[in-house]
């Protein structure tokens, strides 16, 4: 019995580590070149928190582009190329770019410009 609770704590603590290991790693991509994904996210006024209409999001990859709605929320079907990057703007914003292979999110808050 307490061999089996030893081997089962060591798989247990072999797994977990190979686990935290492939998350640490900064150099693994979330979203795999080629995989065609769905991007979602909201776009809000980073000091009023108000949400933004009509803010242009755009996929450099594929030169694809949608606009916020009413509620600051967009949809963006993309395919995942090295070094692509999602970017948001908006007339009298300052223009956030982000790579999508190391973002985690894609809400946005957007200063706006003096």
């Amino acid at each position: 019995m307490k061999k089996l609770a030893t081997k089962s704590f060591l798989t247990f603590f072999i797994i977990a580590l190979f686990g935290i290991y492939s998350f640490a790693d900064g150099n693994n991509p979330i979203y795999k070149e080629g995989a065609s994904i769905k991007i979602s996210g909201k776009v809000i006024d980073k000091n009023t928190g108000e949400p933004l209409t009509g803010v242009k999001v755009s996929y450099s990859a594929s030169q694809t582009a949608v606009y916020t709605d009413f509620d600051g929320e967009f949809t963006i079907d993309v395919i995942v190329k090295n070094n692509a990057e999602i970017t948001v703007s908006m007339i009298s914003y300052e223009m956030e770019t982000i790579k999508l292979e190391k973002a985690e999110n894609f809400n946005f808050k957007l200063i706006r410009q003096k």
